[in-house]
């Protein structure tokens, strides 16, 4: 579907169908496809995503929080979360119809070779990591902006837009640095899953197996982030989701999540949101983005 040619002949968008963020508990999903292309995102925890080609035997995936993995449509796939284990995911599901904004698939294959390249590619599924948290801020924003006006048709094309780039990126990005990643996301995916504890450069690095110059070095060619800056990325954006989801008041969360002052906490926040936790809390709550069901939706016959 989106690399079909006649796509790109007869100006063609991305149409939302379908979008969720669900928390799965010991989740075995039926095999399945759907006309939809999709985007699955792991937001913490882990999984399996099993996927079928036609005749060819099946590929398993296992991913943790920050991996991403794309499906083109009627990919046969399913998710798998072990036992007691728990998964929160983010999903964009997509069709295509003609564009009704300022975008077209043509003229965004001509100006970005990111996904120039991506197109190029024609995987009919990519798996990656999500290690510069940029996929992850644009499906974020899409879900939003469908929770709160689906009538804002320009917004729309450019956030769809946004997320098709950074998507294109990340996949990119994983391919062409096989080696370097390796430790990058091994780097990322140790802080993810320890980031409410004292981290430090040096534990992380005793980790993943190398010095820390190397990694240092390593981390900010591929993120643009240093390994301080990326702990504490991953406190806030967890901070984030404790804020909209629970009842805890801001001091707590800051604890929880690994800051040792409020105040420190707060700057951070804000350098990254543009909003003081408090502020963020009371514009968020207005969506429930978090805790959003699979909603599917309806477009007028012939749309």
């Amino acid at each position: 579907m989106l690399y079909s040619s006649e796509a790109y002949a007869r100006g063609m968008w991305p149409r939302v169908n379908a979008y969720y963020s669900k928390t799965y508990l010991g989740y075995d999903m039926p095999l399945h496809w759907h006309v939809n292309a999709e985007v699955m995102y792991v937001f913490s925890g882990e999984c399996v995503v099993d996927v079928e080609p036609d005749g060819e035997a099946a590929f398993a995936h296992p991913m943790r929080a920050g991996d991403f993995i794309f499906l083109n449509a009627r990919v046969r796939h399913r998710l798998s979360v072990d036992g007691d284990a728990q998964c929160t995911m983010l999903n964009v599901e997509f069709t295509l119809a003609p564009a009704e904004g300022m975008f077209t698939l043509a003229q965004l294959r001509a100006g970005s070779p990111d996904y120039a390249w991506f197109v190029a590619l024609g995987r009919d599924w990519c798996v990656g990591s999500d290690l510069r948290g940029e996929l992850f801020k644009a499906m974020d924003a899409v879900v939003s902006g469908l929770e709160t006006d689906r009538d804002a048709t320009a917004l729309r094309h450019a956030e769809m837009a946004i997320l098709l780039m950074q998507l294109s990126r990340a996949v990119r990005e994983g391919l062409q640095k096989p080696g370097a990643t390796l430790y990058v996301r091994r780097a990322a995916g140790f802080i993810r899953q320890s980031h409410t504890r004292p981290l430090s450069l040096k534990q992380v690095a005793a980790k993943v197996g190398i010095s820390q110059g190397h990694l240092a070095r390593l981390f900010r060619a591929e993120t643009g982030q240093t390994i301080a800056g990326y702990i504490a990325r991953v406190r806030i954006d967890h901070a984030a989701v404790l804020l909209e989801r629970s009842r805890l008041s801001v001091t707590d969360i800051a604890a929880q999540v690994g800051f040792n002052t409020r105040q420190q906490f707060g700057v951070a926040f804000k350098r990254r949101y543009g909003l003081t936790p408090g502020e963020y809390r009371i514009k968020r709550r207005s969506n429930s983005y978090p805790q959003v069901q699979r909603r599917v939706l309806e477009y007028p016959p012939g749309d």
